[in-house]
C-alpha cells in the first residue's frame, strides 16, 4: 500500500510540475511554447490557462467581496481586478492568435 501512495505522489508531482513549466513558458515565452505545443500535439488544453486562472481569480476575489476582507481598500481591490481580468483577456487572446496560426501552418504544410 505504501508503494502506491509513492508512486500516485510521483505522478501528481509530475504531472502538476509538468503543466507549471508549460503555463510558465505560455506566460514568460508564448510563441515558442505555443508552437512546440501545436507541433508536438501535447498540452493543447493549457492553452486556456489564461481563462482558468481568470475564473480562480474571480472565485478568490468574489469570496474576498463577500467576507469584506480588506473593505477599506476596496478602490485598489478594484483596480487589481480590472487589470488581472484585462491581463488574462489580452494574454488569452494572444495564446488563440498563435494557436491558430501555427495550427494553420502545420495543417497547410502536411
Amino acid at each position: 500500500m505504501k508503494q502506491n501512495q509513492s508512486k500516485y505522489f510521483y505522478l501528481l508531482g509530475s504531472a502538476g510540475y509538468s503543466v507549471f513549466r508549460v503555463v510558465q513558458g505560455l506566460f514568460f515565452h508564448p510563441y515558442q511554447t505555443v508552437q512546440f505545443l501545436v507541433k508536438e500535439n501535447l498540452f493543447k488544453i493549457l492553452i486556456f490557462s489564461p481563462l482558468f486562472i481568470l475564473i480562480f481569480l474571480s472565485i478568490i476575489f468574489s469570496l474576498v467581496g463577500r467576507l469584506n476582507i480588506l473593505s477599506s481598500f476596496s478602490e485598489i481591490k478594484l483596480f487589481i481586478w480590472y487589470w488581472v481580468k484585462y491581463f488574462c483577456l489580452l494574454w488569452q487572446l494572444v495564446l488563440c492568435y498563435l494557436f491558430f496560426r501555427f495550427w494553420y501552418a502545420w495543417k497547410t504544410k502536411k
